[in-house]
């Protein structure tokens, strides 16, 4: 598409829907469950994606290569705060 037709497009686009076009995910429906706040979108993204997402299991004897590291710099300690997290 060449930059004046995508101009062009959007400039329709803008006459179509106003200056302020709304982004994001909109709400979700999946069955009978409606999913409009962010974090009800999240969850319901990372608890499907864990469903159906998995690994293979490695076959018989496999581990995985060395490790090879780009720096020598290393995460000693990681603290975690449970307020940080939201628990």
């Amino acid at each position: 598409m060449r930059l004046t037709n995508i101009k062009r497009f959007w400039g329709i686009m803008k006459q179509l829907y106003g200056a302020k076009m709304k982004s994001g995910v909109p709400t979700l429906i999946h069955g009978s469950n409606y999913y409009s706040t962010n974090e009800e979108k999240a969850e319901h993204f990372a608890d499907f994606f864990a469903d159906t997402c998995s690994l293979p299991d490695p076959p018989d004897g496999y581990a995985f290569p060395p490790m090879r590291f780009l720096t020598n710099e290393r995460l000693s300690d990681i603290v975690c705060l449970w307020v940080c997290v939201g628990l």
